[in-house]
């Protein structure tokens, strides 16, 4: 199965049927700040436990073998961890750790080595806290990764999971991870990127993309030939470079079909629409649309591994 092969629609019938509840223009033109995702994680929080992952995971599942499997959140912490055998890595740093469910995992497998996680909103650091209690090795601080706490080169690994892409500044935080970490430290980031500038898409698929972007508190995602650049710029050298979309769209098409039977009852919608907070209504919109966005070329799923 590709991206492509998720969609029981056009393009157009899907961005016509949305425009029954929302002002997709509306959307997509809005920009998105470092509050403004604070302010989207407190109200959809409990969607993601709801209808992603109860573990609270606030990533994609990466299955690689035919079908989506929860196992599937785990890939990218143990992604990390060969970053860190690799390099002997003592301190382990995440940026953007949400409910701790990378650095709680790997603090648990690797008890000599310690892992602090930074999160900008307090809820997600008080709840990473009480989930870690009892972990000697294993911090939670509440900051901006853009500008940490830390002297230079007190890491050996920081990684990064579908966070970078909200920053506000993105190479002031690319600046910020080269400076905690030491000479031949790494960074490892999985996130999502765009594949090609969006004005080389069709409009549809333009507008689509844009959804994707802002109703998940990303003012747009980075073109990753651009982003790599701009990494290669500061220092980094580029280890690996792997595009893992093909092992999302298990986890796209489970949230596809969740979101296609949820805009399917106009009543149902409206229903929800009085009693939930607006972006976890919104977010739903990136459930529909991401297998468009994916299967169209537009977007792509990246595990990237840089050296400083």
């Amino acid at each position: 199965m590709d991206a492509a092969g998720v969609v029981d629609q056009s393009l157009a019938e899907c961005l016509d049927m949305l425009r029954r509840t929302f002002d997709l223009e509306r959307i997509a033109g809005q920009r998105i700040f470092l509050p403004d995702v604070a302010e989207y994680y407190q109200q959809s929080d409990a969607a993601y436990r709801l209808f992603h992952s109860s573990d609270g995971a606030l990533h994609l599942a990466l299955n690689r073998d035919g079908s989506f499997d929860p196992a599937g959140y785990y890939a990218h912490a143990e992604i990390v961890e060969r970053q860190i055998g690799e390099c002997a890595a003592e301190r382990i740093l995440e940026a953007g750790s949400g409910n701790g469910f990378n650095t709680l995992y790997l603090a648990r497998k690797h008890p000599g080595r310690q892992f602090v996680g930074v999160d900008l909103t307090g809820q997600h650091v008080a709840g990473a806290r009480e989930a870690a209690h009892g972990a000697t090795n294993l911090e939670y601080v509440e900051g901006n990764y853009e500008s940490l706490d830390f002297a230079g080169g007190a890491f050996d690994v920081a990684f990064g999971v579908e966070t970078f892409c909200q920053t506000d500044d993105m190479r002031r935080a690319l600046t910020e991870m080269h400076r905690v970490l030491r000479p031949g430290g790494r960074l490892v980031v999985i996130d999502c990127f765009r594949q090609r500038p969006l004005d080389e898409f069709d409009a549809d698929l333009q507008l689509a993309a844009k959804l994707v972007e802002k109703t998940t508190a990303v003012d747009g995602f980075a073109v990753i030939s651009q982003w790599l650049d701009l990494a290669r710029s500061i220092g980094f050298t580029a280890l690996e470079v792997d595009d893992e979309s093909a092992h999302v769209v298990h986890n796209l098409a489970r949230l596809y079909r969740l979101a296609r039977g949820f805009f399917d009852d106009p009543a149902l919608v409206e229903t929800v629409r009085e009693t939930v907070p607006p972006l976890m209504l919104q977010n739903a919109i990136c459930g529909l649309l991401m297998p468009y966005t994916v299967g169209g070329g537009a977007h792509g799923y990246y595990r990237v591994a840089l050296a400083r």
